[in-house]
C-alpha cells in the first residue's frame, strides 16, 4: 500500500470535487413523500431535466431568506442527491 502526500493546490482541488458531488454535505434529506411532490411538480413544469435549487440569502435585518426552484447545475454547485431527487446549492460566498 502507497501513499501519496498532496500538494495544497490537489487537496483544495479534491474538496472543491468532493463539494460539488456532495460527498460530505448533509445539510438535509429530502423524505420520500417530498421526493415525490417534487417529481410531480417537476413533471407538470415539464423540468425533469433540472436539479431542485435550494438557496439562502441574507437580507438586510439579518435574517435569512430561503428559496427553491428548477435549474441547471453549475460548474460550482453543490449536488445532493436524496431518494432520487438532485438538489443543488451554490458554493458560499467568502
Amino acid at each position: 500500500m502507497g501513499f501519496r502526500f498532496m500538494q495544497q493546490s490537489d487537496q483544495e482541488s479534491a474538496v472543491a470535487k468532493k463539494r460539488r458531488r456532495g460527498e460530505g454535505v448533509r445539510m438535509f434529506t429530502v423524505t420520500r413523500a417530498a421526493a415525490k411532490e417534487i417529481r410531480r411538480a417537476a413533471a407538470s413544469g415539464d423540468m425533469e431535466e433540472l436539479a431542485l435549487r435550494v438557496a439562502a440569502t441574507r437580507t438586510g435585518d439579518g435574517g435569512i431568506d430561503y428559496r427553491m426552484g428548477f435549474d441547471e447545475i453549475g460548474a460550482n454547485d453543490a449536488l445532493l442527491s436524496t431518494n432520487g431527487v438532485d438538489v443543488v446549492i451554490a458554493a458560499a460566498d467568502k
